[in-house]
């Protein structure tokens, strides 16, 4: 919506989605719940923290989102975005903005592992593009991802630079970072 000068976005659930949530699968209800165990452990303190039994539940529905501002030519974007965690070097305790800003962003991630040339292709073409808008939007450097099998099942934990996600991508002529900029200033700038 445009209102006064300024565009305001809404997420809105389109059909197709509604209907694939509709469509889920007992395993694809499994993956999500099994996504929010990984991030939940990956993101723990320390292996005492309340919560490290891979028995114990998770609450799917928490979420911390910082609010962000920019410039992208002539447009001021003020945007919220979910934030899975935070690396504190300081040892102490978050209390203020301050001591947020001195952290490090996370963004935690799970992907089936790719066992051909073919799902390695489609994660390129089709996942790579989000994780990447996501995460250069707000800052983030590093994706830490774990790498399941068919059964959900983490076998190996990696870090994904953004800066090489975008680089292999755009060598492969999957998607390339600046033509999602130019998209992204080319709607902003929409009369």
């Amino acid at each position: 919506i445009k209102f006064r000068g300024s565009i305001y976005l809404c997420a809105e659930e389109t059909t197709e989605k509604k209907n694939q949530k509709m469509n889920e699968t007992l395993q694809d209800k499994k993956f999500q719940r099994y996504g929010f165990k990984f991030e939940k452990h990956i993101l723990q303190s320390s292996l005492g923290d309340s919560g490290d039994s891979a028995n114990s539940g998770c609450y799917e529905a928490e979420e911390f989102c910082i609010m962000f501002q920019t410039h992208l030519n002539n447009n001021l974007i003020l945007y919220g975005a979910e934030i899975d965690g935070v690396k504190n070097d300081m040892k102490e305790t978050i209390e203020n903005l301050e001591d947020l800003q001195k952290c490090t962003l996370v963004e935690v991630k799970v992907k089936r592992r790719e066992n051909n040339d073919r799902q390695l292709q489609n994660y390129y073409k089709f996942k790579s593009r989000n994780w990447w808008c996501q995460s250069f939007l707000v800052g983030i450097k590093d994706i830490v991802t774990g790498l399941r099998d068919d059964n959900g099942i983490v076998h190996e934990i990696t870090t994904i630079e953004l800066s090489e996600l975008a680089r292999v991508a755009k060598a492969s002529n999957y998607w390339h970072p600046n033509v999602c900029m130019n998209f992204l200033d080319d709607f902003l700038e929409i009369k």
